[in-house]
């Protein structure tokens, strides 16, 4: 059951607990159901995060008061259940515990204070692999490693001291996917960005760190967090907004805004941790922490899409049965991947302020959550169920009596597929895919259309529609899908005079639609489509020979506004009449 059914019928049984696949998306599509963005500017974004409930803690700090800050997990190479989270203890330690949130290390030094941890594993310094945890204490860096027998940390750093940088708190690690190299960025609350490359040029077995980088962020920072496949880095400007830089040493000062804070942004000041949910397709998420000092007992966490950087819903981290939630959160952490039957999709960590009941009570501590009831482990974004998608099109061409494409793997049950049919003889008779509802049937000047809908079932993601012509007949056939649709509205014209600029049919639409525009022609191979500024290409194909079909299909990218939609001129580069032109309205629901 895809998320927005699964939000559906989550909302008709009053929320209650759902299993299996519906468990992996319900979080996010409620996230998604509940953030609502202001339709214009000027008006205040109104955040709603969904409830997430916590599965379990860690430990309560020794120290009282403002204790707990960041975490950072280190996953066991051969069995994910022994894994680690390391958090520090501001007011005195670096701790480590397992997945029950025991207590396996404690580590000190003669500096009490204890800034960010984070963890690159298997990366090669000075020609040893090493499992390399940062941390900033004694005035800089403290780096260790970790062994995978004990699951103890040592000492990557000479004796007991720090590689000096001048003052810091946040920490975190890159390990370039060009180089290889690995850097450790050092952040001081005034917001100086340091850059520094970790090697082992004197081949002692300790680590050393050379300044390769330095900027200004503007104002106070802390929460940093890198993206190795990306090259990309991005750190929290706590009473600003979200900012992603390039992550090499040469990448410079420029940066790219992600979000800011309320009223305009879906953030709340002050933004503290980030981090990076990384999957195996490439997908993934940015979760920043959003502590809304104001109302710090409703602080919530922001999602953001890996690749696009486009907001993706929000959460709230609630009591669950046996742990309380997280309260004006500094650092965070994540991991997309098994970590044993208590954790078997990943894990999200977060740091409570206020250690309340259920479980224990008294000073901070971390509190740890299943990592697919926070964010869609398939990466792929439900809308909102306002909102339509686009999920993914193919097409094909040729010159047959059995016209196939492949359906998309990216299609869900509930997405509404629409297929384009353009062929060359214009009395062949034509047969539509089985369980297909034919929506238009365009007959031209030797062309003929055809255009069906269907809403997807299971089986559709990956399997072949078929269109089959009495004749052999050249043709392009294209499927599209979208997402958070209903049934389309459609209508398709034929070209009569001869030209090189063809118009799609004009069709009512409400608010919120999204509207498609298909152009065939029938003239010969090597055509170029071009479609006008606004329109987005979403497929198009080119036959061979004398005759042939050509086609491109596009969309309008955004939901538009109420009103007359289609009348979209796009230009071929052969005159012809032998054109076809459909439009298509998608409305939300």
């Amino acid at each position: 059951m895809d998320g927005l059914k699964c939000l559906v019928k989550a909302i008709a049984e009053g929320f209650t607990v759902r299993m299996g696949r519906c468990l992996v998306r319900s979080a996010l599509a409620l996230a998604l159901a509940a953030a609502t963005i202001a339709p214009h500017a000027g008006h205040a974004v109104v955040e709603t995060p969904v409830p997430v409930e916590a599965d379990a803690e860690t430990t309560p700090m020794q120290h009282t008061g403002d204790a707990a800050d960041d975490p950072a997990i280190w996953v066991h190479p051969d069995n994910p259940a022994d894994s680690l989270v390391i958090g520090n203890d501001k007011q005195g330690a670096l701790e480590v515990y397992d997945l029950s949130g025991n207590v396996r290390q404690r580590l000190t030094t003669a500096t009490a204070f204890w800034g960010n941890v984070d963890v690159r594993q298997e990366v090669v310094v000075g020609g040893r692999t090493l499992d390399v945890v940062a941390a900033y204490n004694g005035g800089g860096l403290r780096l260790y490693d970790v062994d995978p027998a004990t699951r103890l940390l040592t000492p990557l750093t000479s004796g007991n001291g720090a590689i000096p940088t001048g003052g810091g708190e946040g920490v975190c690690l890159y390990h370039s996917s060009n180089t290889g190299d690995v850097s450790a960025f050092v952040i001081t609350r005034a917001g100086r960005v340091s850059q520094y490359e970790l090697t082992d040029a004197d081949a002692d077995g300790m680590l050393e760190a050379a300044l390769t980088r330095q900027f200004q962020v503007g104002s106070e920072a802390e929460g940093c967090v890198a993206d190795d496949d990306n090259g990309a880095f991005y750190v929290s400007e706590e009473d600003v907004g979200l900012w992603r830089y390039g992550a090499e040493p040469g990448s410079g000062t420029s940066r790219t805004s992600l979000d800011t804070v309320q009223p305009s942004g879906h953030l709340a000041a002050d933004i503290e941790g980030l981090t990076l949910v990384d999957l195996a397709s490439g997908g993934g998420y940015v979760i920043a922490s959003a502590q809304n000092v104001a109302a710090g007992q409703q602080s919530y966490f922001v999602v953001y899409d890996r690749v696009t950087n486009a907001y993706a819903g929000s959460f709230r981290v609630i009591n669950g049965a046996g742990a309380d939630g997280c309260q004006r959160t500094d650092g965070i952490a994540a991991y997309a991947g098994n970590l044993g039957p208590a954790f078997p999709n990943g894990l999200f960590v977060c740091q409570d302020h206020s250690n309340t009941a259920p479980g224990s009570v008294g000073n901070q501590n971390f509190k740890l959550i299943r990592l697919e009831k926070v964010v869609d482990l398939d990466g792929d974004p439900d809308p909102d169920p306002g909102e339509v998608s686009f999920v993914a099109a193919a097409s094909t061409n040729g010159n047959r009596k059995a016209h196939r494409v492949t359906v998309p793997s990216q299609v869900r049950p509930g997405d509404v597929l629409v297929a384009f049919f353009a062929g060359s003889v214009a009395t062949t008779a034509v047969t539509g895919p089985a369980g297909w509802v034919q929506a238009e049937a365009i007959p031209g000047d030797g062309v003929i259309g055809r255009v069906w809908t269907r809403v997807a079932g299971a089986a559709d993601a990956g399997g072949t529609l078929t269109v089959t012509t009495s004749t052999l007949t050249k043709s392009d056939l294209s499927v599209v899908a979208y997402r958070g649709a209903q049934g389309p509205t459609t209508d398709g014209v034929a070209e009569s005079v001869t030209r090189t600029e063809h118009t799609t049919p004009t069709v009512g639409a409400d608010a919120g639609s999204w509207v498609l525009g298909y152009w065939a022609e029938k003239s010969v191979a090597g055509n170029i489509w071009t479609v006008p500024a606004g329109q987005v290409v979403r497929a198009s194909s080119n036959g061979t020979g004398g005759g042939s079909m050509s086609a491109v299909l596009a969309d309008s990218g955004a939901p538009v506004a109420a009103g007359t939609a289609g009348g979209v001129t796009a230009t071929s580069g052969v005159a012809t009449r032998k054109a076809l032109m459909v439009t298509v309205v998608l409305r939300p629901g």
